[in-house]
């Protein structure tokens, strides 16, 4: 992911910027973010293991999400 792009997602996704947001600020959704992150250590890496599981979850959630 780009530097850019992801300074922009932290800034989109940042809470504090949602309460001044209403629904008629919203024009158009397009994106839906979901971030899969395996539960481990703060500064630890996760192996190639946990990874793969990450990412069955998000196939998971991006199948379910197809169907509707």
């Amino acid at each position: 992911m780009a530097e850019g792009t992801a300074a922009f997602l932290q800034t989109l996704l940042d809470p504090e910027d949602w309460q001044a947001m209403t629904n008629r600020d919203v024009v158009l959704r397009s994106w839906l973010v979901v971030v899969c992150n395996p539960k481990r250590p703060s500064g630890i890496s996760a192996n190639s293991l946990e990874r793969k599981a990450a990412q069955a979850v998000a196939d998971t959630i991006e199948d379910s999400l197809k169907k509707e």
